[in-house]
C-alpha cells in the first residue's frame, strides 16, 4: 500500500492511492470481502491526509 503526491498546475496537488496484489480472478473472488475492507482503509486514510494537508 501506498500514497503519494503529484503537484499539478496551479494550486493542485493529486492523491494516487495504490495497492499493488498478485492474485488471480479466482483469487480475487475468493477474497473479496478481505478486498473491499483495504478499499474503504485506503478511502479513509487518503480522506484524513487529504484534510490534514489541507489544514
Amino acid at each position: 500500500m501506498s500514497f503519494a503526491l503529484e503537484e499539478k498546475n496551479g494550486d493542485a496537488t493529486l492523491l494516487r492511492q495504490q495497492v499493488q496484489v498478485r492474485i488471480g480472478p479466482i483469487g480475487k473472488w475468493l477474497n473479496r470481502r478481505e478486498f473491499e475492507a483495504v478499499q474503504q482503509h485506503m478511502k479513509e486514510e487518503g480522506d484524513n491526509l487529504k484534510r490534514m494537508m489541507e489544514a
